[in-house]
């Protein structure tokens, strides 16, 4: 075969295999661009790709070009273009767009949409609710099927008057089709930054996917919402009740009223597989989810907690029930060996991932535990202190396979002397290291980074409270581009005042 078949052969695969192969580059847009400019069947499969979320931000502050929405609006009739000229949005006239775009579209998330919010154009809040509005209704009369909704507030907090808004779904007659395909709804956000006219088109979007979604499988709770409009409450346990496929629930500001909502899971939760509380009032009966068997992800984030909520009614039914756990990330504020202890010895054996939160200074008997019953781990975040130090270089030599490693060395002005030999502890199979250092100097780090550099395909510094130093860009570049060009060194200084 010549050079020029051969050529024409690799680039004619399937659409469904140049699909996979370009969503492991998803986040490279200028990437993908290019490889938009090989052939039709690429250019295709990219421009899919790349309008499937098109709302999300991929540089921090960088919105949306206006030829964007400018292309989107091509799609509007005369009377909604006159309607936002109305609002001085200026809609200029482009020649028909080369694909259906706006059929590509499966994610809609409003804050995303709020961040993109066209530079230039008026701030007012009924504009941009128009344009909001203009938005849905080309998706909704465009799109093949939304995969993911979520409504929560803007994240660069500089658009129009710094709010989300939320259209009225039940006015598009396309909606009920549309979201019939629906896989993520998720409710998370600042409830002030949302105008109470909203609500009600929040609970109406309730009550629509509630009414035509049946493959739901990730669900996100803002209990604020619930708070603030207590029959938003009742809608959402409706929805939880029509769905047999949740994989995973996400219940943020979850309350002692708001178990109804674990009860109202227990019989759709044969699959699922995650269960987060974020930012927890009250501690969750967790002996709700005993006979949830397929549960293997549980993260807990409790620094809301009260003081003296009594911590035992949380990690007993856990520690009792029949769940083995492949990933388990924990922040409480009186994290110790009493609660812990019995979740590691009686979840964990199967345990893949575990993160505790670095506020908590871990016992020997939790490094000891953990290399005693948890040596199947792949991930570990977990915090180190001077009088553990031993203790968990001698857990670390029990994790044969342990693959990433976090470690947050804080408050030990000694862990300098510790450092050579962390590095000969450090286990085969570790491949990824991001450390958090206290007080190390610049020529022990560099030091250390010499030691392991072989052994690593990518390590991340993030050394506190050190004095600067011009090696700080010279340590970078020597094992970014000049020594090792495939190990991603990043040092993450934040110089402070002593």
């Amino acid at each position: 075969m010549d050079a020029q078949n051969t050529s024409k052969a690799s680039v004619q695969l399937p659409a469904e295999s140049l699909e996979k192969i370009f969503s492991e580059f998803k986040n490279q847009k200028s990437f993908l661009l290019r490889c938009a400019l090989v052939n039709r069947s690429w250019c295709r499969q990219v421009v899919k790709l790349i309008w499937s979320n098109p709302f999300q931000p991929t540089e921090k502050d960088k919105r949306l070009p206006s030829s964007f929405f400018q292309t989107l609006f091509w799609y509007l009739s005369e009377d909604d273009r006159i309607n936002l000229r109305n609002y001085y949005f200026e809609i200029q006239e482009i020649n028909q767009p080369t694909f259906n775009y706006p059929s590509f579209i499966k994610e809609l998330d409003f804050g995303y949409f709020s961040d993109n919010y066209p530079k230039g154009e008026s701030t007012d809040g009924q504009a941009f609710f128009e344009i909001v509005t203009a938005v849905c209704k080309i998706i909704l009369e465009n799109s093949t099927g939304l995969e993911y909704i979520g409504i929560r507030a803007p994240r660069l907090y500089s658009v129009a008057e710094e709010i989300t808004r939320v259209p009225n779904f039940q006015q598009y007659p396309q909606a009920g089709p549309v979201l019939s395909q629906l896989k993520s709804f998720y409710n998370w956000g600042d409830i002030q930054r949302f105008e109470s006219e909203d609500m009600p088109n929040i609970i109406n979007l309730v009550i629509e996917i509630k009414n035509v979604t049946k493959f739901l499988a990730c669900l996100g709770i803002d209990f604020r919402f619930i708070e603030a409009v207590p029959s938003l409450g009742d809608h959402f346990l409706d929805l939880i009740k029509n769905q047999d496929h949740l994989q995973e629930i996400f219940f943020y500001l979850f309350d002692s009223g708001c178990n109804k909502f674990l009860s109202a899971l227990s019989p759709q939760a044969k699959n699922l597989k995650t269960l987060r509380f974020i930012e927890t009032k009250k501690a969750p009966d967790l002996s709700l989810i005993a006979g949830w068997t397929a549960l293997k992800t549980i993260q807990i984030h409790n620094s809301l907690l009260p003081s003296d909520e009594p911590v035992s009614k949380f990690w007993e039914p856990l520690a009792t029930s029949m769940i083995r756990l492949n990933k388990f990330e924990v922040s409480w504020p009186r994290l110790d060996k009493d609660f812990l202890l019995p979740v590691i010895n009686d979840l964990m054996e199967d345990l893949t991932e575990l993160k505790i939160h670095p506020s908590n200074n871990i016992s020997r008997s939790i490094f000891q535990a953990i290399g005693l019953y948890c040596r199947s781990l792949v991930s570990l975040s977990i915090p180190i202190y001077e009088d553990t130090l031993i203790e968990f270089l001698e857990c670390l030599s029990n994790l044969r396979y342990l693959e990433e490693l976090t470690a947050f060395a804080f408050h030990d002005p000694n862990f300098e002397e510790f450092l050579p030999m962390f590095a000969e502890a450090l286990p085969k199979s570790l491949h990824d290291l991001d450390l958090r250092l206290y007080r190390v100097s610049w020529d022990a780090l560099e030091n250390f980074v010499h030691r392991i550099e072989t052994k690593f395909n990518k390590i991340l510094f993030y050394p506190i409270w050190m004095d600067p130093d011009e090696r700080i860009q010279a340590l970078s570049d020597k094992y970014c581009e000049v020594k090792k060009p495939n190990l991603f060194v990043g040092i993450n200084v934040q110089v402070q005042e002593h």
